[in-house]
């Protein structure tokens, strides 16, 4: 029974080992992690929202401020920001944070910004202790780390040597899901109040058009090369525009179509090439520049059979 059993196990690994590792697999499987740490990430808070008082409070005179300085060298895999904020509130400071999770720190360089400088010093250890190091990025709180695979499988799926548009544009597909999930989200604020609302933690937080950028800023030279990606990056820049209500968001949507079509005009020599992605490109932009949600949405999906 054990061998009938052994056997078993050994025809389903063999099975499923050659579907793991198919590359439409595993762009899927990173697009689906990508799609369940934007639910948990966003919205994010650190502290309390801030009440109308507390908005009018003016921000600390950083100038002064001292800082608690990184420890080690590493990539900033997460922050316990509850720890901060009542490390913050047990000494009545205000803190500063100098980089996001994902990012790399030397020893030495500044972590936290805090005032008064006058505390700096004794709440060092406190301060340290929120920060959570490793040797490479995970997507533990780093987001961006999970967008990252998915552009860096597109860029070589582009790459002369495979020349594979079709992969890289489902990664396209997977990162264009995540913008639409963000399209209408509000983003964390700044600025993190405590519960009595005073600020307590001053942030550089994420915004739709940095992500926006990072999707479309970063693919943009491997995909205006090629007639069918290009034209696949102008359908999902429409994807994303179409539910988004937001007129500055829809505004940026914009902003990357032109600069698409303006980098595939100077690659793309092909004049019925160069007509196809005018023609979406007009067409991309009057669905972002329509004010009316239910039209922009007809109208994405009115054009789409002519254009695929």
């Amino acid at each position: 029974l054990l061998a009938v059993f052994s056997i078993g196990v050994l025809i389903f690994f063999f099975h499923h080992v050659p579907r793991s590792i198919l590359i439409s697999n595993v762009v899927a499987n990173i697009g689906g992690d990508l799609d369940r740490k934007m639910e948990y990430l966003f919205p994010q808070a650190i502290g309390e929202p801030a009440s109308e008082v507390a908005r009018r409070e003016p921000e600390p005179e950083w100038m002064h401020a001292a800082f608690v300085q990184a420890e080690k060298a590493g990539y900033l895999e997460s922050i316990d920001e509850a720890g901060l904020v009542e490390t913050a509130r047990t000494w009545d400071a205000t803190f500063r944070l100098a980089y996001r999770p994902g990012d790399f720190v030397s020893a030495g360089q500044p972590l936290v910004w805090v005032v008064p400088a006058a505390v700096a010093e004794q709440m060092t250890g406190k301060v340290q202790d929120a920060f959570v190091w490793g040797n490479q990025r995970t997507p533990l709180q780093d987001i961006v780390f999970l967008f990252n695979e998915l552009i860096e499988i597109a860029a070589r799926a582009l790459s002369p040597g495979i020349n594979d548009p079709f992969t890289a544009m489902t990664c396209l597909d997977w990162l264009g899901n995540a913008l639409v999930g963000l399209q209408n989200r509000t983003f964390p604020e700044a600025h993190r109040y405590d519960a009595d609302g005073h600020l307590r933690v001053v942030t550089e937080p994420y915004t739709f058009a940095g992500f926006a950028d990072i999707v479309f800023g970063r693919l943009r030279q491997y995909f205006a090369a090629d007639r069918t990606a290009a034209l696949h990056m102008l359908k999902v820049i429409a994807d994303v525009g179409a539910g988004t209500e937001d007129p500055e968001r829809r505004n940026v949507l914009a902003q990357h179509a032109g600069r698409l079509y303006a980098a595939c005009t100077a690659l793309i020599v092909i004049e019925e090439d160069r007509t196809a992605l005018l023609s979406r490109y007009q067409t991309v932009l009057g669905i972002l520049k329509s004010g009316d949600r239910q039209r922009r949405l007809s109208d994405r999906y009115g054009w789409l059979d002519a254009l695929e």
